[in-house]
């Protein structure tokens, strides 16, 4: 067992958060530490404070306080990928948002999160991105991942005209009708 040797007091530093009390036997009147950081408390920096007035025979006693230091908490939101027929118009572009936290919510990221993408009524069959960006909070470390926009192909019907002719006659002009283009497209295009 350890013993103490007679001399100048030493100096005990009670440091919230780094040590824990190994010997409460030799303290009257333990510190208690504080804060002003609560659950929903905003990233940055609060004071941990010690209070009140120990005292140990055989030490001096300084209070030293400590940061409480509140890091932004991770949210991902991502673009839910979307799709159209050739022609029609782009839906609403959307996102879902993962891990908000003390009851914060999408209504709270100023600006709000800004959903792109290249595709338009009159883009041809294929898939473009979706490109989720511009959303800032400062309790939010926000990461974004991108979705797909599906352009898929419009129904064309092409069907011949009905004709009817004597017998013995020249066959008529035969019609093809095209019902389905869309975008200013025609038979030629």
């Amino acid at each position: 067992a350890a013993r103490l040797r007679p001399g100048p007091p030493r100096t005990l530093h009670l440091l919230f958060g780094s040590c824990q009390r190994r010997h409460p036997a030799i303290l009257t009147h333990v510190p208690k530490a504080s804060t002003t950081a609560k659950k929903g408390s905003d990233v940055g920096n609060y004071p941990i404070t010690l209070s009140g007035t120990p005292t140990a025979a055989n030490y001096v006693i300084t209070l030293v306080s400590g940061a409480m230091n509140i890091t932004p908490a991770p949210l991902v939101i991502t673009a839910v990928d979307k799709s159209n027929v050739y022609g029609t118009p782009v839906p609403n572009l959307t996102a879902t948002y993962a891990s908000f936290v003390s009851g914060d919510n999408r209504t709270d990221l100023l600006p709000p999160v800004t959903l792109t993408t290249t595709a338009t009524a009159s883009s041809p069959v294929g898939t473009y991105p979706i490109v989720a960006s511009g959303a800032a909070y400062p309790n939010y470390n926000i990461t974004y991942v991108h979705g797909n926009f599906t352009v898929t192909p419009h129904p064309l019907t092409i069907r011949t005209q009905n004709k009817s002719k004597p017998y013995g006659d020249l066959v008529p002009d035969l019609t093809v009708i095209y019902n389905g283009l869309v975008n200013g497209d025609t038979s030629e295009t």
